[in-house]
């Protein structure tokens, strides 16, 4: 007995100890990676992410619990994210596609867990972003379709969840982009629709998050510049009219400029909060101006369109008593 109680002393001990290291690389391939990125200094996670890499490759022989794999998955993750920060796509690729395995095996048994399943959502949406930026349209397509496919799911398993509801505003305006690229403005247009309605709901459910409500007007202007590249320049200026508030940017403008007056004239100033706050003033003066001058815009196109369809309607009507080609030819 006095055997046995202390193997499973010891057992306990390493447990916990086992516990420990695996809550130390969390820490700082996570969220010390944040804090690291704030300074520019991610170089110093190299070591660190190959140690912690190491750690797990010599615990896959004993087999890897769920958590221990989920952790497996983040880290990897993370050190994606640092070799893309750093250009180096192809070593980005390599941590991605691990990640993306080893989260297929944590979700595989267990598809109803949704930390399971967000974890192989983030992967391929980690490998299409390597592959969009490597011009293999083809490669992020699949990725990016898994990846709206699983945050669909997540919605589905959690609709009370607004992160899910987030990351398939995200995946959505994803396939909107690959879209784009390959040229297909009607199709980018019916996914930036199905992520504005995502975006709309968010904000209804947090009026004054500024992301969200940034987010939703940059994705409403991306919608008018689709519009704009089919020719349907009416709708185009329609659509920025009604999503974009006078009112709202004035206000917004003034209470810029008031917050740049405070942070010049404070003791000790902060250069860093000056520069971003005149290029906040600068940004919404040029939203101000760009409304108003799209109210114009609106008015003119509206009497040109018109004068068009009365110029055509006129040549219709001359046609049927003059048959002269040479005429209409000189009349359009």
């Amino acid at each position: 007995l006095k055997y046995t109680l202390d193997l499973r002393g010891q057992r306990q001990v390493a447990e916990r100890h086992r516990a420990e290291a695996e809550g130390l690389i969390e820490f700082r391939v996570g969220d010390l990676r944040v804090k690291l990125e704030r300074v520019g200094w991610l170089d110093v996670l190299d070591g660190v992410g190959r140690k912690a890499l190491a750690y797990y490759d010599s615990r896959e022989e004993d087999g890897l619990s769920g958590p221990d794999r989920f952790r497996l998955v983040r880290t990897l993750t993370q050190i994606g994210e640092v070799r893309l920060g750093e250009g180096d796509l192809e070593a980005a690729e390599a941590a991605f596609r691990r990640a993306r395995v080893s989260a297929s095996e944590l979700h595989a048994p267990d598809p109803g867990n949704a930390e399971w399943r967000a974890a192989l959502s983030a992967a391929h949406f980690w490998l299409g972003n390597v592959r969009y930026s490597e011009s293999d349209l083809d490669g992020a397509s699949a990725e990016f379709q898994n990846y709206y496919l699983y945050s669909r799911r997540l919605r589905e398993l959690e609709p009370d969840n607004t992160a899910w509801l987030q990351e398939l505003g995200y995946a959505t305006t994803n396939l909107a982009a690959l879209s784009e690229a390959r040229g297909d403005a009607r199709a980018a247009l019916a996914y930036l629709d199905s992520s504005i309605a995502i975006k709309k709901e968010l904000v209804s459910e947090s009026p004054g998050d500024e992301g969200r409500l940034s987010s939703l007007a940059n994705s409403q202007a991306w919608a008018g510049q689709a519009l704009e590249a089919q020719g349907e320049l009416t709708a185009a200026l329609e659509r920025f009219l009604e999503t974009t508030d006078e009112a709202e940017i004035s206000k917004q403008l003034e209470a810029l400029r008031a917050n740049l007056i405070k942070a010049k004239s404070a003791e000790p100033g902060d250069e860093r909060v000056v520069r971003s706050l005149q290029d906040s003033v600068a940004v919404n003066e040029l939203r101000l101006d760009n409304y108003r001058k799209a109210e114009k815009n609106e008015e003119f196109v509206a009497i040109e369109l018109d004068r068009i369809e009365g110029k055509i309607q006129a040549l219709t009507e001359m046609s049927v008593s003059r048959q002269d080609p040479d005429f209409l030819s000189s009349q359009v």
